[in-house]
Protein backbone atom coordinates (compact mmCIF):
# COMPACT_ATOMS: atom_id res chain seq x y z
CA UNK A 1 0.00 0.00 0.00
CA UNK A 2 2.99 2.31 0.42
CA UNK A 3 3.59 2.25 -3.00
CA UNK A 4 0.14 3.32 -3.91
CA UNK A 5 0.01 6.19 -0.99
CA UNK A 6 2.86 7.64 -2.89
CA UNK A 7 1.42 7.17 -6.34
CA UNK A 8 -1.46 9.05 -4.94
CA UNK A 9 0.59 12.20 -3.86
CA UNK A 10 2.13 12.48 -7.16
CA UNK A 11 -1.73 12.44 -8.62
CA UNK A 12 -2.31 15.04 -6.21
CA UNK A 13 0.78 17.32 -6.85
CA UNK A 14 -0.32 16.33 -10.51
CA UNK A 15 -3.61 17.70 -10.23
CA UNK A 16 -3.09 20.68 -7.89
CA UNK A 17 -0.39 22.01 -10.87
CA UNK A 18 -3.05 21.91 -13.44
CA UNK A 19 -1.53 18.32 -14.91
CA UNK A 20 -5.38 16.70 -15.60
CA UNK A 21 -4.06 14.37 -18.30
CA UNK A 22 -1.03 13.24 -15.91
CA UNK A 23 -2.99 12.72 -12.84
CA UNK A 24 -5.93 10.78 -14.40
CA UNK A 25 -3.58 8.20 -15.53
CA UNK A 26 -1.85 8.08 -11.80
CA UNK A 27 -5.26 7.79 -10.44
CA UNK A 28 -6.22 5.30 -13.07
CA UNK A 29 -3.60 2.83 -11.83
CA UNK A 30 -4.19 3.84 -8.32
CA UNK A 31 -7.61 3.06 -8.67
CA UNK A 32 -6.76 -0.61 -10.01
CA UNK A 33 -4.43 -1.63 -7.87
CA UNK A 34 -6.55 -0.12 -4.85
CA UNK A 35 -9.63 -2.95 -6.19
CA UNK A 36 -6.96 -5.75 -5.95
CA UNK A 37 -5.68 -4.96 -2.71
CA UNK A 38 -8.96 -3.15 -0.77
CA UNK A 39 -12.16 -4.50 -2.82
CA UNK A 40 -14.74 -2.62 -5.05
CA UNK A 41 -16.48 -0.64 -1.80
CA UNK A 42 -13.03 -0.01 0.76
CA UNK A 43 -12.90 3.77 1.65
CA UNK A 44 -9.72 3.92 -0.56
CA UNK A 45 -10.97 2.71 -3.53
CA UNK A 46 -13.96 4.96 -3.57
CA UNK A 47 -11.76 7.84 -3.25
CA UNK A 48 -9.28 6.85 -5.99
CA UNK A 49 -12.85 6.67 -7.81
CA UNK A 50 -13.74 9.93 -7.09
CA UNK A 51 -10.53 11.63 -7.80
CA UNK A 52 -9.58 9.78 -11.07
CA UNK A 53 -13.89 11.39 -11.85
CA UNK A 54 -12.73 14.72 -10.62
CA UNK A 55 -9.60 14.36 -12.88
CA UNK A 56 -11.82 13.42 -16.07
CA UNK A 57 -14.38 16.20 -14.94
CA UNK A 58 -11.55 18.87 -15.08
CA UNK A 59 -10.88 17.22 -18.58
CA UNK A 60 -14.10 18.32 -20.02
CA UNK A 61 -14.73 14.52 -20.05
CA UNK A 62 -17.94 14.81 -18.29
CA UNK A 63 -19.50 11.18 -19.32
CA UNK A 64 -16.55 9.33 -17.44
CA UNK A 65 -16.84 11.08 -14.70
CA UNK A 66 -20.62 10.64 -14.02
CA UNK A 67 -19.96 6.57 -14.69
CA UNK A 68 -17.35 7.05 -11.53
CA UNK A 69 -19.59 9.10 -9.26
CA UNK A 70 -22.80 7.28 -10.08
CA UNK A 71 -20.44 4.58 -8.44
CA UNK A 72 -18.76 6.05 -5.55
CA UNK A 73 -22.41 7.69 -4.61
CA UNK A 74 -23.17 3.96 -4.22
CA UNK A 75 -20.53 2.75 -2.48
CA UNK A 76 -20.83 4.98 -0.36
CA UNK A 77 -24.11 4.88 -0.02
CA UNK A 78 -24.00 1.08 0.91
CA UNK A 79 -20.65 1.51 3.37
CA UNK A 80 -21.36 5.43 5.03
CA UNK A 81 -24.91 5.70 4.62
CA UNK A 82 -27.03 7.65 2.26
CA UNK A 83 -26.45 10.91 4.33
CA UNK A 84 -22.76 10.59 5.40
CA UNK A 85 -20.62 13.80 4.40
CA UNK A 86 -18.46 12.17 2.14
CA UNK A 87 -21.88 10.48 0.20
CA UNK A 88 -23.31 13.88 -0.17
CA UNK A 89 -20.25 15.68 -1.40
CA UNK A 90 -19.90 12.69 -3.91
CA UNK A 91 -23.28 13.19 -4.66
CA UNK A 92 -23.12 16.98 -5.05
CA UNK A 93 -20.24 16.50 -7.69
CA UNK A 94 -22.61 14.52 -9.67
CA UNK A 95 -25.26 17.02 -9.39
CA UNK A 96 -22.36 19.66 -10.89
CA UNK A 97 -21.31 17.15 -13.75
CA UNK A 98 -24.83 16.66 -14.79
CA UNK A 99 -25.53 19.92 -14.64
CA UNK A 100 -22.12 20.76 -17.07
CA UNK A 101 -23.08 18.10 -19.15
CA UNK A 102 -26.69 18.77 -20.22
CA UNK A 103 -27.58 15.32 -18.99
CA UNK A 104 -29.77 16.61 -16.03
CA UNK A 105 -31.37 19.72 -15.98
CA UNK A 106 -32.71 20.07 -12.46
CA UNK A 107 -29.49 18.06 -10.03
CA UNK A 108 -29.68 20.54 -7.55
CA UNK A 109 -33.39 20.59 -7.06
CA UNK A 110 -33.16 16.73 -6.33
CA UNK A 111 -30.35 16.96 -4.43
CA UNK A 112 -31.93 19.54 -2.15
CA UNK A 113 -35.04 17.59 -2.28
CA UNK A 114 -33.30 15.19 0.38
CA UNK A 115 -33.40 17.89 2.99
CA UNK A 116 -36.30 19.42 2.17
CA UNK A 117 -39.34 16.82 1.91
Amino acid sequence: MNSIYAMASLAAWHFSNKRFDLAEKEWRKILEDTRKIRGDVHADTLHAIGCLALSLYQLRRYGEAEVLWQEEVRGRSATAGPNHPTTLRAESYLATCRRMSGSDPSPVSRLLGKFFK
